[in-house]
């Protein structure tokens, strides 16, 4: 018995990383949604300031429309730097290396658990140990601090 084994060939997308052009042929959905936005804004700014004051700020929100919609810094969108910075602005600005561990202690057989927190505490170091420490990790190689040093 022979069996055939037939071979498909896919083709392999390619330039994923490149939005699609989609509206004239020349702007992405997101440019075109920054642009729009930007010229609302800007017949908004007409209708309600008059003068060089409607100059100016239109002059701002068309300049914050282009470069959102066409502006890189790094090779990273200007978009995508703003709603990072709008992140860190916002979050909590706490960060935590260890979390505190707990365990459950039982006092007794007819008593609820009871959560009890332990903190954990560094080492004390005197100032001899730690100049001795600095020193070794300021002048030796890596495979020579390898060796432990004397406690």
């Amino acid at each position: 018995m022979t069996y055939s084994l037939a071979v498909q060939r896919f083709q392999v997308p390619q330039f994923i990383t490149v939005e699609d052009k989609i509206i004239g042929g020349f702007l992405t959905a997101k440019q075109f949604a920054y642009l729009a936005s930007g010229v609302i804004l800007i017949v908004v700014i007409f209708f309600q300031f008059t003068g060089f004051l409607a100059l100016v700020l239109s002059f701002f929100v068309g300049a914050s429309a282009v470069a959102l919609a066409w502006g890189k810094i790094s090779e990273i969108p200007v978009g995508s730097i703003v709603v990072h910075a709008v992140k860190y602005f916002i979050r909590p600005r706490v960060f935590v290396w260890k979390r505190a561990q707990t365990r459950e202690v039982q006092k007794s057989a007819g008593e609820h658990k009871e959560e009890e927190t332990r903190i954990q505490t560094s080492p004390k170091l005197s100032h001899s140990r730690l100049s001795e420490l600095s020193w070794t990790l300021d002048t030796k190689t890596h495979e020579e601090r390898r060796t432990p040093l004397h406690t």
